[in-house]
């Protein structure tokens, strides 16, 4: 409801006390991180992504979400890079099971590697 008036500053107080006593709620999270990318707060944004990986380690949706933050970021580069690689070649196996391949998250493993090397 807040988000809705563009008064992000109340819906991220609402939602931090929310997941202060429901921390599995996913979709809390993922409404909080969208919040923090709207005000381009990366470092809050990358923690809840972390926090939905803690719940949901398997959704490749997420694991690539997270994958670009840390690439596109630039807080530690080479710790993140090779964070950012782990998550790539996490959301490319997760995928594989609709044998559909995530070219997403196989062109973020090559980017990664190569900011790495």
């Amino acid at each position: 409801m807040y988000r809705d008036m563009h008064w992000n500053n109340e819906a991220i107080a609402v939602l931090n006390k929310f997941v202060e006593v429901n921390m599995e709620d996913s979709e809390s999270w993922n409404e909080l991180t969208e919040i923090y990318l709207s005000q381009q707060n990366y470092p809050k944004a990358i923690h809840c992504y972390e926090e939905i990986l803690l719940h949901t380690p398997k959704n490749h949706h997420i694991a690539l979400k997270y994958a670009e933050l840390l690439y596109s970021t630039r807080r530690d580069r080479l710790d993140d890079m090779i964070t950012a690689r782990k998550y790539f070649m996490l959301a490319s196996i997760c995928r594989t099971a609709e044998s559909i391949p995530n070219v997403r998250a196989l062109f973020g493993i090559v980017k990664a590697t190569k900011a790495i090397a």
